[in-house]
């Protein structure tokens, strides 16, 4: 469902589920894995995986991973920008006008909007303490 939709909201109630099944045990875990494993390449896969447990506002103060989780926002799959843009929001509140169904260019300018969001806090999303 995560990968075939086209609809942002169906799309984002099936990552909430996932994250819930992932969260309750180990076995949910591995069977969300698991059918991430069969539909993503193995790059992907592990961009999915990270994206889906979700990044702490303390990794966000981490210059590498405010960029990596920026950057997620151009990828091919719309599933992959919703997550970076779940991510996003959670961290920062913002979503600088970014919809991952929009088409490229509209996507281009608020992926810009992002990377000047980056440079005015030192390449973090969250300036750190």
């Amino acid at each position: 469902m995560l990968l075939r939709t086209s609809e942002a909201s169906i799309r984002e109630e099936t990552i909430r589920g996932l994250r819930v099944a992932a969260m309750q045990t180990i076995t949910g875990q591995r069977e969300v894995v698991k059918s991430l494993e069969i539909r993503l390449p193995t790059k992907e896969l592990e961009d999915a995986v990270v994206l889906l447990q979700g990044i702490a506002p303390v990794d966000a103060e981490i210059e590498q991973t405010s960029l990596w989780l920026v950057s997620m926002l151009e990828s091919d799959r719309a599933a992959i920008r919703q997550l970076a843009i779940m991510n996003l929001s959670a961290i920062t509140s913002e979503t600088l006008a970014f919809h991952p169904d929009a088409d490229p260019g509209r996507r281009r300018e608020a992926i810009r909007r992002w990377e000047k969001f980056l440079k005015r806090n030192e390449n973090r999303l969250v300036t750190p303490r």
